[in-house]
């Protein structure tokens, strides 16, 4: 059977566009997400060290608050600072609250409210 040529390129392109799809699809379940977890993990724990560092030199809180600020913004993390009671010094929401809420709720496994703290 004779097909023309504009019936081939049409299977060959549409043949072809679908393949790259599901390519694309494989690639993005299979690897992007583990390369995705493990740079934000690298880069939560440069910034952790290098505020850590910081905030043993310096305990002046502006300055400290700053420095925060410089690390969010080039790495586009939501933290929060909070000293030994729970209370937030520094974060980077707009709602603190919710945020220490959140925190305590995934890594502590507990619901505490603000009148807890």
């Amino acid at each position: 059977m004779k097909h023309s040529i504009r019936t081939r390129l049409t299977a060959i392109f549409s043949i072809l566009i679908v393949a790259s799809f599901l390519i694309c699809l494989i690639i993005n379940s299979l690897c992007l997400e583990r390369f995705y977890l493990v740079q934000k993990q690298k880069s939560l724990e440069k910034n952790y060290v290098k505020l850590e560092k910081y905030i043993s030199e310096n305990r002046n809180i502006t300055d400290i608050r700053s420095e925060f600020e410089s690390i969010l913004h080039s790495s586009g993390i939501s933290v929060i600072l909070m000293n030994s009671s729970g209370k937030a010094l520094v974060s980077s929401a707009t709602n603190d609250t919710a945020l220490r809420n959140l925190f305590f709720e995934a890594i502590l496994n507990q619901d505490r409210n603000k009148d807890n703290v």
